[in-house]
């Protein structure tokens, strides 16, 4: 379990606020599957599209490149997925935000949306499940890593 070379490890920074802007995301997800009042979901849409816009942006540009944390990588392997179908996932979710913000931008009512809204948000809730879990575990791996290579070198 050597660290590949041209792989970096991920920015302690980068990683703490990815955290909190997940534990925002939870938050928000909670408030829309409670609202029922189409004007109400969409003030909480215009708040949500450019934030999740960036927080998707931050991932991509600290957790999800070309050179992606080794440990990362692993723990995302242990869950069955790769860097490639969070981004791929990312894909959707921005499809399927701007779809629904159309839609309501449009004056469809909200029970016309429910249906694709929470679909939205089980796919917003499970990627983040699969990213913060992955996430939890990057420093243990990182150090099975660093003893593996300071065994390897003794």
């Amino acid at each position: 379990m050597t660290q590949p070379s041209g792989l970096r490890p991920i920015e302690t920074q980068a990683l703490d606020e990815v955290l909190e802007q997940h534990r925002a995301v939870r938050t928000l997800i909670m408030q829309l599957r409670k609202v029922e009042d189409t004007a109400e979901v969409c003030a909480m849409f215009e708040q949500l599209v450019p934030f999740l816009s960036a927080h998707l942006e931050l991932e991509e540009a600290t957790l999800f490149t070309k050179h992606t944390d080794p440990a990362l990588v692993e723990a995302l392997a242990a869950q069955d997925r790769t860097v490639e179908t969070l981004r791929a996932e990312h894909q959707l979710l921005r499809q399927s935000v701007l779809s629904i913000s159309a839609q309501l931008a449009g004056g469809i009512p909200l029970a016309v949306i429910r249906p694709e809204l929470d679909a939205f948000l089980d796919l917003l809730r499970q990627h983040e499940a699969v990213e913060t879990d992955a996430l939890s575990h990057v420093g243990t791996i990182r150090r099975t890593i660093r003893d593996e290579t300071l065994r390897a070198s003794n």
